[in-house]
């Protein structure tokens, strides 16, 4: 009934499809008793799963950005961008760029940026606005206002850090990050 949810949006959230791309490929590095074969294979899942949520969901519409949803057949609903998105998008390419060296990795995280620094990032008043409409204008029918901060945050940290590591322990080794 209320495809743009905050918690529970209609189908499929390309964002998360592409933190699951990082977190799975954390997981096929975080077991030393996983073969080499298995790790690959895990990996190779995540760029596939990278891959089908930009071939969704960047640039719907025509316009730059990240579509907030799809319906199963990857066809966009919710054209609005949202912050986390990005978030994710910036430390899934990093993590992939980190583990495989392909420099389409490096490449869509430079993208990543530039788009955040041109769209999402507040110069004037600071922090980042949580939600644009499919042309890049700021709204608020999502995610009304500044409230998250976390994965702001997040990307600034985790292209910084080992991927085969999670978050805080990472931070604990190597504090100056």
């Amino acid at each position: 009934d209320k495809p743009d949810d905050q918690f529970k949006p209609y189908g499929a959230t390309p964002g998360h499809g592409i933190e699951w791309a990082r977190l799975i490929t954390q997981y096929a590095l975080s077991s030393k008793q996983r073969s080499e074969e298995g790790k690959q294979q895990l990996i190779e899942a995540a760029e596939n799963l990278f891959a089908q949520a930009l071939a969704d969901a960047w640039n719907a519409e025509g316009t730059i950005g990240l579509a907030y949803t799809t319906d199963w057949n990857g066809k966009p609903v919710v054209t609005d961008r949202m912050h986390w998105t990005l978030a994710e998008s910036v430390n899934t390419s990093a993590t992939l760029a980190t583990v495989t060296g392909k420099q389409v990795y490096k490449d869509w995280y430079a993208t990543f940026w530039k788009y955040i620094d041109e769209y999402l990032i507040d110069h004037k008043n600071g922090s980042w606005f949580h939600q644009l409409n499919k042309d890049n204008e700021v709204i608020g029918t999502v995610w009304p206002g500044k409230s998250d901060l976390y994965h702001a945050t997040q990307c600034t940290l985790i292209p910084r850090l080992d991927p085969a590591v999670s978050v805080t322990p990472a931070l604990k080794a190597n504090p100056n990050a």
